[in-house]
């Protein structure tokens, strides 16, 4: 599906840049507990699909986790 995509859009593999979504981690929430596991296993599949496309992640929702954690 994407060679037609890059086709007619004309743009090159190399300038597109994924960025798998991280949901907040650390929370101490149960149902939090794989987010950051979960947010690598796209990785392998973009680059088997698209090997000059890159993939950025940043882990920003880290800090979400200590807001509010002093007691």
């Amino acid at each position: 599906m994407h060679t037609p995509c890059l086709r007619k859009s004309r743009v090159k593999p190399e300038n597109i840049i994924f960025d798998p979504n991280v949901l907040a981690i650390g929370t101490g929430i149960e149902e939090h507990n794989n987010y950051a596991v979960d947010f690598s296993i796209p990785w392998p599949e973009i680059k088997e699909n698209l090997p000059y496309a890159k993939v950025s992640g940043g882990i920003s929702n880290l800090s979400f986790s200590f807001a509010g954690t002093t007691k």
